[in-house]
Protein backbone atom coordinates (compact mmCIF):
# COMPACT_ATOMS: atom_id res chain seq x y z
CA UNK A 1 0.00 0.00 0.00
CA UNK A 2 1.51 2.79 -0.58
CA UNK A 3 1.91 6.07 1.81
CA UNK A 4 1.07 9.48 1.78
CA UNK A 5 3.49 12.02 1.57
CA UNK A 6 2.33 13.01 5.26
CA UNK A 7 3.27 9.58 6.53
CA UNK A 8 6.18 9.21 4.51
CA UNK A 9 7.80 13.21 6.17
CA UNK A 10 5.77 11.60 9.84
CA UNK A 11 8.42 8.64 9.70
CA UNK A 12 11.13 11.02 8.94
CA UNK A 13 10.89 13.28 11.50
CA UNK A 14 10.69 10.43 14.09
CA UNK A 15 13.68 9.08 12.67
CA UNK A 16 15.48 12.50 12.88
CA UNK A 17 14.20 13.01 16.25
CA UNK A 18 15.51 9.74 17.41
CA UNK A 19 19.04 10.01 15.81
CA UNK A 20 19.01 13.53 17.56
CA UNK A 21 18.15 12.01 21.21
CA UNK A 22 20.78 9.36 20.39
CA UNK A 23 23.29 12.49 19.78
CA UNK A 24 22.64 14.12 22.49
CA UNK A 25 22.31 11.47 25.32
CA UNK A 26 25.52 10.50 23.92
CA UNK A 27 26.84 14.14 24.43
CA UNK A 28 25.13 14.58 27.94
CA UNK A 29 27.21 11.24 28.90
CA UNK A 30 30.70 12.74 27.34
CA UNK A 31 29.99 16.07 29.37
CA UNK A 32 29.28 14.51 32.45
CA UNK A 33 32.14 12.42 32.26
CA UNK A 34 34.03 16.01 31.17
CA UNK A 35 32.60 17.47 34.63
CA UNK A 36 34.12 14.38 36.52
CA UNK A 37 36.88 14.69 35.66
CA UNK A 38 37.56 18.97 36.09
CA UNK A 39 36.51 18.10 39.48
CA UNK A 40 38.78 16.09 40.16
CA UNK A 41 41.52 18.27 38.31
CA UNK A 42 39.87 20.61 40.16
CA UNK A 43 40.38 18.62 43.77
CA UNK A 44 44.21 18.26 42.64
CA UNK A 45 44.85 21.73 42.22
CA UNK A 46 43.38 22.86 45.48
CA UNK A 47 45.58 20.15 47.38
CA UNK A 48 48.78 21.64 45.45
CA UNK A 49 47.19 24.96 46.18
CA UNK A 50 47.10 24.57 49.82
CA UNK A 51 50.51 22.77 50.15
CA UNK A 52 52.14 25.45 48.65
CA UNK A 53 50.62 28.29 50.34
CA UNK A 54 51.65 25.69 53.42
CA UNK A 55 55.04 25.36 52.60
CA UNK A 56 55.65 29.01 51.77
CA UNK A 57 56.57 27.58 48.17
CA UNK A 58 56.15 29.68 44.76
CA UNK A 59 54.07 27.23 42.04
CA UNK A 60 57.62 26.17 39.96
CA UNK A 61 59.67 25.52 43.56
CA UNK A 62 58.07 21.86 43.79
CA UNK A 63 58.87 19.16 40.55
CA UNK A 64 55.75 17.78 39.20
CA UNK A 65 55.07 14.53 40.24
CA UNK A 66 55.01 11.16 38.55
CA UNK A 67 52.64 7.85 38.68
CA UNK A 68 54.54 6.83 41.65
CA UNK A 69 54.95 9.75 43.11
CA UNK A 70 52.85 10.89 46.35
CA UNK A 71 49.72 12.51 45.42
CA UNK A 72 49.27 16.36 46.87
CA UNK A 73 46.66 15.00 48.80
CA UNK A 74 48.73 12.66 50.83
CA UNK A 75 51.68 15.21 50.17
CA UNK A 76 49.40 17.99 52.18
CA UNK A 77 48.44 14.85 55.25
CA UNK A 78 52.32 14.55 55.60
CA UNK A 79 53.12 18.36 55.75
CA UNK A 80 50.57 18.57 58.52
CA UNK A 81 51.81 15.86 60.45
CA UNK A 82 55.34 17.33 60.52
CA UNK A 83 53.48 20.04 61.38
CA UNK A 84 52.14 19.00 64.69
CA UNK A 85 55.50 17.99 65.93
CA UNK A 86 56.69 15.34 64.81
CA UNK A 87 60.64 14.91 64.43
CA UNK A 88 61.84 11.44 63.00
CA UNK A 89 60.89 10.57 59.78
CA UNK A 90 62.18 7.75 58.01
CA UNK A 91 60.99 7.53 54.20
CA UNK A 92 61.02 4.31 52.51
CA UNK A 93 61.83 5.67 48.50
CA UNK A 94 62.67 8.99 48.08
CA UNK A 95 61.69 12.03 45.55
CA UNK A 96 58.83 15.00 45.66
CA UNK A 97 57.61 13.76 48.98
CA UNK A 98 61.33 13.97 50.22
CA UNK A 99 61.32 17.66 49.61
CA UNK A 100 57.83 18.46 50.94
CA UNK A 101 58.41 16.91 54.41
CA UNK A 102 61.89 18.44 54.21
CA UNK A 103 60.48 21.98 53.71
CA UNK A 104 57.81 21.06 56.57
CA UNK A 105 60.53 20.25 58.86
CA UNK A 106 62.66 23.01 58.38
CA UNK A 107 59.45 25.46 58.75
CA UNK A 108 58.97 24.21 62.19
CA UNK A 109 62.27 24.45 63.15
CA UNK A 110 62.90 20.76 63.83
CA UNK A 111 62.60 17.34 62.42
CA UNK A 112 65.05 15.66 59.78
CA UNK A 113 63.82 12.88 57.16
CA UNK A 114 65.89 9.65 56.37
CA UNK A 115 64.62 8.16 53.15
CA UNK A 116 66.62 4.63 51.66
CA UNK A 117 66.61 5.40 47.83
CA UNK A 118 67.39 1.75 45.63
CA UNK A 119 67.86 3.60 42.58
CA UNK A 120 71.29 5.69 42.42
CA UNK A 121 70.31 8.02 40.04
CA UNK A 122 67.06 8.95 41.15
CA UNK A 123 68.83 9.44 44.67
CA UNK A 124 71.04 11.81 43.25
CA UNK A 125 68.28 13.94 41.85
CA UNK A 126 66.46 14.15 45.27
CA UNK A 127 69.55 15.43 46.72
CA UNK A 128 69.90 18.10 43.53
CA UNK A 129 66.57 19.45 44.32
CA UNK A 130 67.18 19.22 48.39
CA UNK A 131 70.41 21.50 47.33
CA UNK A 132 68.52 23.58 44.99
CA UNK A 133 65.66 24.24 47.88
CA UNK A 134 67.78 24.99 50.26
CA UNK A 135 66.63 21.62 52.47
CA UNK A 136 69.95 19.42 51.94
CA UNK A 137 70.48 19.94 56.10
CA UNK A 138 66.76 19.03 56.76
CA UNK A 139 66.80 15.39 54.65
CA UNK A 140 69.31 12.39 54.00
CA UNK A 141 68.62 10.47 50.88
CA UNK A 142 70.77 6.96 51.66
CA UNK A 143 71.79 4.46 49.12
CA UNK A 144 69.73 1.47 49.36
CA UNK A 145 69.99 -0.99 46.51
CA UNK A 146 67.44 -3.77 47.27
CA UNK A 147 68.57 -7.80 47.91
CA UNK A 148 67.08 -10.79 48.52
CA UNK A 149 64.58 -10.42 51.54
CA UNK A 150 62.40 -13.87 51.53
CA UNK A 151 59.44 -14.57 50.25
CA UNK A 152 57.89 -11.24 50.10
CA UNK A 153 60.47 -10.35 47.80
CA UNK A 154 63.28 -7.76 47.77
CA UNK A 155 63.87 -5.17 50.05
CA UNK A 156 66.55 -2.48 51.65
CA UNK A 157 69.65 -4.10 53.11
CA UNK A 158 69.03 -5.01 57.04
CA UNK A 159 72.13 -3.17 58.06
CA UNK A 160 70.80 0.08 56.22
CA UNK A 161 68.44 0.23 59.10
CA UNK A 162 71.38 1.19 61.48
CA UNK A 163 71.43 4.31 59.97
CA UNK A 164 67.86 4.95 60.91
CA UNK A 165 66.49 6.85 63.88
CA UNK A 166 66.51 4.24 66.74
CA UNK A 167 63.10 6.29 67.40
CA UNK A 168 60.26 6.74 64.71
CA UNK A 169 57.65 9.54 65.00
CA UNK A 170 56.66 9.23 61.46
CA UNK A 171 57.32 6.34 58.43
CA UNK A 172 56.33 6.65 55.07
CA UNK A 173 56.00 3.24 53.24
CA UNK A 174 56.19 4.65 49.61
CA UNK A 175 58.87 1.38 48.46
CA UNK A 176 59.98 -0.45 47.47
CA UNK A 177 58.37 -0.61 43.95
CA UNK A 178 55.27 -2.92 43.46
CA UNK A 179 57.47 -5.30 40.60
CA UNK A 180 60.02 -6.25 43.69
CA UNK A 181 58.37 -9.18 44.44
CA UNK A 182 54.80 -10.97 45.94
CA UNK A 183 54.47 -8.11 48.86
CA UNK A 184 57.87 -6.14 48.74
CA UNK A 185 56.44 -3.43 51.35
CA UNK A 186 55.52 -6.02 53.90
CA UNK A 187 59.34 -5.66 55.55
CA UNK A 188 58.82 -2.37 57.02
CA UNK A 189 56.78 -4.31 59.52
CA UNK A 190 59.09 -6.70 60.81
CA UNK A 191 61.95 -4.74 60.32
CA UNK A 192 60.98 -0.79 61.56
CA UNK A 193 57.37 -1.04 63.28
CA UNK A 194 59.29 -1.68 66.08
CA UNK A 195 60.63 1.51 66.34
CA UNK A 196 57.50 3.44 66.22
CA UNK A 197 56.89 4.83 69.54
CA UNK A 198 53.36 4.93 70.87
CA UNK A 199 50.91 7.87 69.08
CA UNK A 200 53.39 7.44 66.35
CA UNK A 201 52.55 6.64 62.44
CA UNK A 202 53.36 4.83 59.27
CA UNK A 203 51.58 5.45 56.47
CA UNK A 204 51.12 3.01 53.38
CA UNK A 205 50.63 4.65 50.18
CA UNK A 206 48.94 3.15 46.87
CA UNK A 207 46.44 1.14 49.65
CA UNK A 208 43.95 0.55 46.55
CA UNK A 209 46.55 -2.35 45.16
CA UNK A 210 46.12 -5.61 45.19
CA UNK A 211 49.87 -6.10 46.98
CA UNK A 212 49.10 -3.33 49.51
CA UNK A 213 46.07 -5.13 50.26
CA UNK A 214 47.45 -7.85 51.05
CA UNK A 215 50.06 -6.02 53.01
CA UNK A 216 47.64 -4.15 55.13
CA UNK A 217 45.67 -7.54 55.84
CA UNK A 218 49.00 -8.88 57.21
CA UNK A 219 50.19 -5.88 59.05
CA UNK A 220 46.58 -6.45 60.89
CA UNK A 221 46.96 -9.58 61.73
CA UNK A 222 50.75 -9.29 63.00
CA UNK A 223 50.93 -5.41 64.39
CA UNK A 224 47.18 -5.41 65.78
CA UNK A 225 48.95 -2.05 68.71
CA UNK A 226 48.18 -0.33 64.74
CA UNK A 227 44.92 1.25 63.69
CA UNK A 228 44.29 0.97 60.05
CA UNK A 229 42.81 4.36 58.62
CA UNK A 230 42.08 4.95 55.24
CA UNK A 231 43.53 8.30 54.19
CA UNK A 232 41.31 10.65 51.60
CA UNK A 233 43.88 10.18 48.89
CA UNK A 234 44.03 9.99 44.65
CA UNK A 235 45.80 6.33 45.46
CA UNK A 236 44.00 5.33 48.80
CA UNK A 237 47.15 5.66 51.39
CA UNK A 238 46.45 4.21 54.78
CA UNK A 239 47.19 5.52 58.11
CA UNK A 240 48.61 2.94 60.91
CA UNK A 241 48.23 4.71 64.19
CA UNK A 242 50.53 3.04 67.02
CA UNK A 243 47.85 3.29 70.18
CA UNK A 244 49.53 4.97 73.57
CA UNK A 245 48.79 1.57 75.47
Amino acid sequence: MALSIATIVAIGSGAVSLGLAGACWRLARRNRALRRKIAALEKDGSARAKLLELLDFRPGDLPEGTSWSADDRLLLWLAREIGKGREHIVELGSGLSTMVMARACQLAGRGHVHALEHHREFAGETRAHLARLGLADHATVIDAPLEPWGAEGSWYPRNITDRLPAAIDLLVIDGPPVDSGPLPRYPAGPMLFGRIAPGGVAVLDDGRRRKEKAVLDRFADEFPEFGQEPLKTEKRAVALWRGNG
